[in-house]
């Protein structure tokens, strides 16, 4: 049964139609001055404190670095967010930047970033270099941004996760040969952009941190909530790809500082995956159950439950948006959720509505040898060489004060299974996207430490740990009810995440 609007809602939209006479807020202008930040009338957000936990060993021996699913204009619709008061992009714009800009970051990874003729000349005024990437396709991409003269961009890839193989060819050139390389369960359009930044101070002095810089890659991996395999196969392909970067242009010595929308649980296979946990039965029966391959891989795959091959619910090149963030031909009563959301549904993706396009798996058939999908032995044999941290999950829990309520963590949910099962990952934020149909932690930083280094046996291998040294605290969840995006609070439906980390 197609969803429909309740009359509450229905009430508000009309509401908010008849307000479309007014006038909408001014756009930031390109040559926009970094003191505007000084009027809270414009672009105002609902500030969050940064907690310290401990200063750092110099001026420069530390970075700061952010990551924030933006939320495109392209994928804003009314009906996904019907409570919303700043569905506008004139009205997101300014709080936008505000968010982007208020709390300093030397580096900023974005996911659904579009409008860049808007966002990127106020960037560059307020002292950020930018690097854009975007899948084949698609209208909106990840950005990097890094603050100059502290860091000094020197190269940078983008990895198309689609093309990417994860097995060895068999001499041919083959349809088949080709999807059984790559290994993968449906077309996505998702890449990784990677960005290798010197650490300089002005004039291109070298600074006193203790690395010469810093590899940053950034991500939106797949929204779907049941394709939990094609998450895992992205990551593992990135970290992989993060790995060749390094070693063909001698930066296997720089830390990795891994940050972006996961679209993944704590409870999921690809959290445990990164950080090192062993799979649980529930993960790896979750990996079983969404080796599938969808009709974008395999053509003669036919619709299931009456849904057209082209598409799950949703193809956002198929829209046009519009100010209001309705899509132009979007029926009022059928709700499409956007890249990178879920449903709220207790336990990562089920639901009550078995048709629902965005929590079953259609237009799929089952995955058979030739198709080259990786067992589950051999994703954690992927994974085995890489040892990620988890800025918020490692030392998130350490900045609570109790007389201020309690803990904002990921544990500290309701005591279900799901939350009970995780070992790293409980102290991750309880929530980072928030709106009226789902609550759920997808945003992470990730962190990995070189190995350590040394030409001579008698000295003791030395490699330098980055060490947590101040967090941006989330929002409590009552200033973000009904939903987000919401005026005076936050312009996207996800909220930014920062860590400071002294090396």
């Amino acid at each position: 049964m197609p969803y429909e609007l309740t009359a509450e809602q229905l009430a508000i939209r009309d509401e908010r139609r008849r307000k479309k006479v007014v006038a909408p807020a001014s756009t930031p202008p390109a040559h926009l001055d970094v003191g505007w930040l000084a009027d809270e009338s414009r672009g105002k957000i609902l500030k969050r404190d940064c907690v310290q936990l401990r200063p750092a060993r110099s001026p420069t021996s530390s970075v700061k670095i952010m990551s924030w699913n933006m939320l495109a204009q392209i994928l804003v619709r009314r009906e996904l967010f019907p409570y919303s008061d700043c569905l506008r992009g004139s009205a997101r714009e300014w709080m936008l930047l505000r968010e982007i800009l208020t709390y300093s970051a030397d580096i900023v990874c974005l996911q659904e970033v579009d409008r860049l003729e808007k966002l990127i000349p106020p960037l560059k005024n307020a002292g950020y270099s930018t690097t854009y990437a975007a899948g084949r396709g698609k209208r909106h991409g990840c950005m990097i941004l890094h603050r100059e003269p502290k860091l000094r961009k020197v190269n940078e890839r983008v990895v198309h996760l689609d093309e990417q193989y994860i097995r060895e060819g068999n001499g041919t050139d083959s349809q088949e040969d080709i999807r059984r390389r790559r290994g993968s369960t449906r077309q996505t359009k998702n890449i990784a952009l990677l960005v290798a930044l010197a650490n300089t101070i002005e004039q291109g002095t070298v600074s006193s941190s203790a690395v010469e810089g810093y590899i940053v890659a950034t991500c939106h991996l797949f929204w779907h909530p049941r394709h939990v395999y094609e998450r895992a196969r992205q990551g593992a392909i990135i970290l992989r790809e993060i790995s060749r970067f390094q070693s063909e242009n001698g930066y296997s010595h720089w830390p990795v500082l891994f940050a972006g929308d996961f679209n993944s649980q704590p409870t999921e296979a690809l959290y445990s995956l990164l950080v090192g946990d062993p799979l649980t039965p529930v993960q790896i029966l979750e990996l079983e159950l969404s080796r599938v391959i969808h009709s974008s891989i395999d053509p003669s795959v036919k619709a299931s439950m009456g849904v057209s091959n082209s598409t799950d619910g949703y193809d956002e090149n198929e829209e046009d948006y519009n100010e209001e963030g309705a899509a132009q031909d979007a029926s009022p009563t059928t709700p499409t959720r956007s890249e990178g959301q879920q449903a709220q549904t207790g336990h990562k993706g089920q639901s009550e509505t078995t048709k629902d396009p965005d929590r079953v798996l259609t237009n799929h058939r089952p995955a058979v040898p030739s198709d080259g999908l990786l067992s589950t032995p051999e994703l954690v044999k992927l994974f085995r060489n890489y040892k990620l941290r988890s800025a918020y999950g490692d030392s998130y829990a350490k900045i609570f004060v109790p007389s201020e309520g309690g803990e904002n963590t990921f544990g500290s949910r309701e005591a279900s299974e799901a939350v009970q099962v995780v070992r790293k990952g409980r102290d991750e934020p309880k929530w980072t996207c928030f709106t009226e149909y789902w609550k759920l932690t997808l945003d992470y930083i990730f962190i990995c430490d070189p190995p350590p280094q040394t030409e001579l046996d008698f000295i003791p291998p030395k490699s330098p740990r980055g060490e947590i040294i101040g967090l941006l605290k989330t929002h409590r969840a009552e200033d973000l009810e009904p939903g987000l995006p919401k005026l005076g609070v936050c312009a996207s439906d996800h909220i930014a995440l920062c860590a400071e980390i002294d090396y």
